[in-house]
């Protein structure tokens, strides 16, 4: 297999694992049973992560990949929680930022699609994004975003996300939340691209919450985000 191949692979099981981390904590949270087949088991946890640190060997060009570069989630989760005050969910809530940062890591060397265009649709009246396609298109997104812009929109998301923990009442609005999560940390990681797609995955449910309560991608950091031909 290929390593962008095998980069896909792992980055499709990542989102696998993230989707139930989010439902374990969001059911869990509520005192309610997991789903069926939504815990992990340590075989399929230690496979997957043996798999990431081989890929990120091979990615990288060397024996060891520096913590500093990229922690394995498994690993990162257990180093948090060492001499922290824990509670109950502490080893899955530091496993799920763990598979967050992964996969923020292993998307840069996912092959250039840069040169694709896309499709924005947002509603006029409130900004907040609707859709995003990879189609033919004269927009050019989000390349006037600066640093401190993606700094203030990865703040807006994470009070939009804490908002919405306590209006979820199913599994796909557990899955939702999880999406807007790896939003948020694509926007602190000045990920301009992935912070698009994972807006795009939250879905309508997210967007029409945050447009009822006020909290949304505004029109002023859309209008920075993009520039028409």
């Amino acid at each position: 297999m290929s390593k962008q191949n095998e980069l896909r692979r792992l980055l499709k099981q990542t989102d696998t694992f993230l989707e139930r981390a989010s439902v374990m904590l969001s059911t869990g949270k509520r005192g309610e049973p997991f789903p069926p087949n939504t815990e992990f088991s340590e075989e399929e946890t230690k496979s997957y992560e043996n798999s990431l640190i081989t890929l990120a060997s091979q990615l990288l060009k060397v024996p060891d990949v520096p913590r500093t570069t990229w922690y394995p989630p498994i690993q990162y989760a257990y180093r948090y929680v060492e001499g922290q005050k824990k509670t109950k969910w502490t080893w899955l809530e530091q496993f799920h930022t763990g598979l967050l940062n992964t996969k923020s890591f292993f998307n840069t060397f996912l092959e250039d699609t840069s040169n694709k265009e896309y499709n924005l649709n947002i509603e006029n009246s409130t900004g907040v994004i609707i859709a995003i396609e990879n189609e033919n298109s004269t927009i050019e997104l989000i390349n006037n975003l600066s640093d401190n812009d993606l700094n203030e929109l990865g703040k807006e998301l994470a009070q939009l996300r804490n908002i919405l923990k306590s209006k979820s009442k199913t599994r796909e609005h557990d899955i939702a939340i999880g999406r807007l999560a790896e939003a948020e940390v694509s926007a602190t990681n000045k990920d301009k691209k992935g912070l698009l797609v994972n807006l795009k995955k939250t879905g309508n449910w997210v967007f029409e919450t945050a447009t009822k309560i006020g909290i949304s991608v505004t029109s002023k950091i859309i209008s920075e985000m993009i520039k028409t031909q």
